[in-house]
């Protein structure tokens, strides 16, 4: 009997595409370098509304970090 159909037939919500896994980490990946390019570059130039980056940034690599995690959770099967 094949993975996806375990449980008398039903299809098995923890199969994935893959597509979904490259997103995640995509995401992932954005968030580290939306976090570091913020902060490199409020460090080396003169911003004066370095709130309003510091904030927007924080908040877009918090945003894409939890959902590129919640895509790339792997929940493992019994």
């Amino acid at each position: 009997m094949s993975e996806k159909t375990k449980n008398n037939g039903a299809v098995s919500s923890e199969v994935k595409s893959p597509w979904i896994d490259k997103l995640g980490d995509y995401l992932l990946d954005v968030s580290k370098y939306v976090l570091t390019g913020v902060v490199i570059t409020s460090l080396f130039n003169n911003i004066k509304e370095q709130m309003l980056i510091y904030s927007l940034g924080i908040m877009i690599s918090l945003c894409s970090l939890f959902v590129g995690l919640v895509l790339t959770n792997k929940k493992k099967g019994k």
